[in-house]
């Protein structure tokens, strides 16, 4: 276990992790009495059930929300910078891809469009 996590607690409101010697929370604000530092100076997971677990975040990420939920993944101290730089591109390129998809079928819908204008025009 790395030194930096043995100084570690977590928030009683958010479940963020902070400082021992922090006197308030740097995500919600809460307050942080000696008592609560003493409680939870060992390093404990937050519960899974967390609105922040990584299940949630990537499944937010890639099934239903994509670039929309980049912030909520980078505000996430479940991941490596590298993990979100790595998420990141790859919710890029899949929106990019999905954007071209898109783009393909309207094209071919507004073709076909065309073509039964024609038909039509023709008798």
């Amino acid at each position: 276990m790395p030194a930096d996590e043995l100084h570690k607690i977590l928030c009683p409101r958010c479940a963020c992790e902070i400082d021992v010697e922090d006197r308030f929370c740097r995500r919600c604000g809460a307050a942080m009495s000696g008592d609560q530092a003493a409680a939870s100076a060992a390093p404990v997971a937050p519960p899974g059930g967390s609105p922040h677990s990584r299940g949630k975040i990537l499944l937010l990420l890639f099934a239903l929300f994509g670039p929309l939920a980049l912030p909520v993944l980078w505000r996430s101290g479940r991941f490596t910078r590298a993990e979100k730089i790595v998420y990141t591109v790859l919710v890029s390129i899949a929106t990019a891809l999905v954007i071209w998809i898109l783009w393909w079928a309207v094209d071919r819908f507004l073709d076909t469009l065309r073509q039964l204008r024609e038909l039509q025009q023709m008798y």
